[in-house]
């Protein structure tokens, strides 16, 4: 705006000089008028000089407008599609053709923000695939930026090569289902300010071996690390206050450092089939709710106690609230001490089976 106002400002003054310099000639020539209008003459095209510089301004401008336009970031091998309300733009996948092994998400496209990844749109760039003909590119490499806040089911699914994603900033924790199935991943860092982890987020990543969680994330959703049997040691941040069902199913070598201290719940076979966790594991004064079979076959665990022992219910309905008719009453004196006992299938005296009944505290 504020060069706009300059030009229009220029030529205003081009104009009145010229006015100026035809009253003159009008009047006659005197010699004081001659020098005046050579004066005018110089201002002239000293004004005329600076008109073209700001034409030229205009034009550069206008050029990097139209540049930033296109893309702000990103790499120039992925295909966009306008949302439906018409004020921002969803990635759809590669180019065709394009043999690249990188991609990075625009945060501007065609002048308005990227918020989305769409469904399957980067999905099954594998090498298998490509030997086969039916893509033209093994993605390896993804970056996603802050402007994005939604990543669609399988946007990322089978991409077994894929190693590394970076990000910009944290997405919506309720969108990017199975983003990132069956992937090649090692490790996977979130980023810094994500809530939660999506359902089935990185299932059956069997290479994983290391998760970083940030400070400050409070759920792990429902299957999110499904089958991911390489996953070694692993950290939980106290925010975290639910882990879902099945969150860690099959995670055979997997042991944990410390269970979050603000735990509220802990969802039906959380821990299923986690033979190797054998610290002591405690649950907090906040924790109210214990999955059905939460530590399946967990034989190596030592102990598991909980900090609040009165006011529990168990039941076989993870609908069931306290007192209901299927939920009976725990003995307090049950949920004192060593519970490992209490854990066990009650058909059963194999230590291995760890969780029939789910329990709700009041």
């Amino acid at each position: 705006m504020k060069k706009a106002t300059k030009i229009l400002i220029t030529l205003f003054l081009l104009v009145a000089l010229v006015v100026s310099a035809c009253a003159f000639g009008a009047c006659g020539t005197s010699e004081e008028d001659k020098a005046k209008i050579e004066e005018l003459t110089a201002k002239l095209t000293e004004t005329e000089k600076k008109l073209k510089e700001a034409e030229e301004e205009v034009e550069r401008l206008g050029e990097q407008v139209e540049a930033m336009k296109l893309t702000i970031g990103g790499t120039d091998n992925i295909d966009y599609t306008l949302s439906d309300d018409g004020t921002s733009y969803i990635a759809i996948g590669p180019k065709d053709g394009v043999t690249d092994t990188h991609f990075e998400i625009a945060t501007v496209y065609e002048g308005l923000p990227v918020t989305e990844i769409g469904e399957q749109s980067f999905s099954g760039y594998n090498q298998d695939n490509f030997d086969a003909g039916t893509v033209s590119c093994v993605i390896r490499s993804v970056s996603i930026p802050s402007s994005v806040q939604i990543i669609g089911k399988k946007a990322f699914a089978y991409n077994y090569e894929l190693t590394d994603v970076t990000f910009g900033g944290p997405f919506d924790p309720y969108s990017g289902e199975e983003a990132f199935q069956q992937c090649g991943f090692t490790t996977f860092k979130f980023p810094q300010g994500q809530l939660g982890v999506p359902t089935g987020f990185l299932r059956e990543n069997h290479s994983l071996t290391t998760v970083i969680f940030p400070e400050g994330m409070t759920t792990i959703g429902n299957g999110s690390f499904f089958d991911c049997p390489a996953i070694t040691d692993l950290y939980f941040p106290d925010s975290i206050t639910r882990i879902e069902s099945s969150a860690f199913w099959a995670s055979f070598y997997i042991t944990i450092a410390n269970f979050p201290k603000n735990l509220e719940y802990l969802g039906k076979e959380a821990f299923y089939y986690c033979v190797n966790i054998a610290a002591p594991v405690v649950f907090g004064k906040n924790f109210k709710y214990f999955g059905s079979n939460a530590f399946y076959a967990g034989r190596s665990i030592e102990s598991i106690t909980f900090e609040v022992t009165d006011g529990w219910y168990y039941t076989k309905s993870e609908n069931t609230t306290p007192g209901a008719s299927d939920t009976t009453p725990m003995p307090q004196e049950k949920m004192q001490g060593d519970l490992h006992d209490l854990l066990r299938k009650p058909e059963t005296e194999e230590p291995t089976a760890m969780g029939d009944y789910f329990f709700i505290h009041a």
